[in-house]
């Protein structure tokens, strides 16, 4: 029997309630996060290319995998938008875009509009989600890409699935397990595989490759330096080493995939996997869409778990749970579905579940909400700094572009991705540790590039905090520099963030 279908009036109502509650998050909600910083970083550096006509191949290359910046860095060359403003419109449009199809998948796990709309709604209330989809980072983006290769594959519409895959690969390189998954979810459903599938998805990893060779003339470079900064961080944070935290990168996990949605779904994922036969997968309708959906959160759980475990990835971020709560949402609805029939002859015993779970939920979502809160307000202390440096920059004369007769155009050393953009000053203005680690005077450095401000900020391989931590106390013995301004983080939410000039005193 084939899933149930929705009406054109249906998906209109979804869209338009969707895009009414999230879209004013793009102008309300602060982009209060390092990583989202350094996206909008690398969506103007795009964007400018893209205008001056300068663009290249190799430009894609990169520390992230490039198609959300490159998006957002063509929707700015197309429209004038803000960079900070692109970035956060792609992923809004993508987490409006999640919940429809969420609401898609969980209609047709249920055949109950009912259980549709609360996944629906827990999606597009929840406030990490809300938080996260209006940052310029890829969480929702990628998470979106996933969904639509889950609901193409459900339909046997495998092209369609492979085309998103291979385009989520390009967003974030847990996708490229599709190269294998994709594949073998087409075997169970037919009993054959498509050459051309495996093509398109292999067009993910050998762009990528190529796009790495364009810009370093080494194909696999992109590895060896990630394998460089998992090494910088683990020399920054050496309780990262082994495996002494996995408590709190658990915990965090499962704050980020909702602890009420997260184990739902996992119980539900693991008696699809062991319940449905590989000939019942065959069939079309609801038993392949939970078993490709199934296959997909247990994959892509597997692929993060393989990464920590290898020290590949030290360190897990609440953040990294929200694709887990995405996909989970079906599967948790639908798991609590079958429970409520299966529990429909005691009344009370169904009621004191459902006042649990809505209790833990709501907890959740409270936390969620006073965390995201929170970094908006920690947030300020980056608008400071990079007003003031702002201030400077026009009193000096350095806050436009620089004139084509300056040989030397920085002006400041600045590492905080943050700063840099809150500041509106171009980036060219701005010297970073990329490509001078092997400076070993930051005063000498400066002095030879003519900059006369630092801005220090305990971060990974960043040179001032390699060179000069003595810059993140304070104090008198400060050599060569001058205190200007110091913002604090109150509630420890990120390092904190000292403004000095270099003076031409030497010690």
């Amino acid at each position: 029997m084939r899933p149930p279908r929705l009406a054109v009036s249906e998906w209109a109502v979804l869209w338009l309630v969707a895009l009414g509650i999230r879209l004013p998050g793009i102008w309300l909600v602060a982009n209060a996060h390092g990583d989202a910083y350094s996206y909008v970083d690398a969506i103007a550096e795009m964007s400018d290319k893209l205008s001056a006509g300068s663009f290249a191949f190799s430009d894609l290359f990169g520390f992230w995998l490039p198609l959300y910046q490159f998006v957002s860095a063509l929707l700015v060359s197309a429209s004038g938008m803000d960079p900070m403003i692109a970035g956060k419109t792609v992923s809004v449009l993508c987490g409006v875009a999640s919940a429809i199809v969420v609401f898609d998948l969980t209609f047709k796990l249920t055949r109950d509009r009912r259980w549709a709309w609360l996944a629906f709604s827990l999606l597009l209330l929840e406030p990490g989600h809300v938080f996260l989809s209006a940052l310029s980072m890829t969480e929702t983006s990628h998470a979106f890409l996933v969904l639509c290769v889950i609901r193409y594959a459900a339909l046997g519409r495998w092209h369609a699935a492979a085309v998103c895959g291979a385009l989520a690969g390009l967003v974030r390189i847990d996708s490229w397990l599709f190269l294998l998954l994709l594949p073998v979810l087409q075997y169970v459903r037919g009993r054959r595989i498509s050459f051309s599938v495996v093509l398109c998805l292999l067009i993910t990893p050998v762009a990528w490759l190529s796009i790495s060779y364009a810009a370093r003339g080494d194909a696999f470079v992109y590895f060896s330096e990630r394998a460089k900064y998992v090494q910088a961080y683990l020399q920054f944070e050496p309780a990262r080493r082994g495996y002494s935290l996995i408590g709190q990168d658990a915990f965090a996990l499962i704050t980020g995939a909702n602890p009420v949605i997260f184990p739902l779904a996992l119980l539900a994922a693991g008696l699809i996997l062991w319940r449905v036969p590989w000939n019942a997968s065959r069939r079309e309708g609801i038993e392949f869409t939970a078993f490709t959906l199934a296959a997909t959160f247990c994959s892509l759980l597997g692929f993060l778990g393989l990464s920590y475990l290898t020290q590949s990835q030290p360190v897990i971020w609440d953040r990294y749970g929200t694709i887990f709560f995405v996909l989970g949402l079906p599967l948790a609805v639908r798991q609590v579905q079958q429970a409520a029939r299966a529990l429909s002859a005691t009344a009370r015993l169904q009621f004191s579940l459902a006042t649990l779970l809505a209790v833990i939920f709501l907890a959740h979502a409270v936390g969620q909400a006073t965390g995201a809160i929170v970094a908006i307000a920690d947030d300020a202390r980056h608008h400071r700094i990079a007003a003031e440096i702002r201030r400077i920059a026009t009193e000096e004369g350095w806050s436009g572009r620089p004139r084509a007769d300056e040989i030397l155009p920085a002006r400041c050393f600045c590492d905080d991705p943050a700063v840099r953009v809150l500041s509106r000053i171009p980036s060219s203005r701005f010297l970073r540790t990329p490509g001078h680690e092997d400076v070993t005077s930051l005063p000498d450095f400066l002095d030879q590039q003519g900059a006369r401000y630092v801005v220090f900020a305990a971060i990974e391989r960043s040179l001032p905090a390699k060179l000069l931590p003595v810059l993140g106390r304070g104090g008198s013995e400060l050599g060569p520099f001058k205190l200007l301004r110091v913002e604090r983080s109150p509630w420890g939410y990120g390092p904190d963030v000292w403004l000095y000039q270099k003076t031409n005193t030497r010690p």
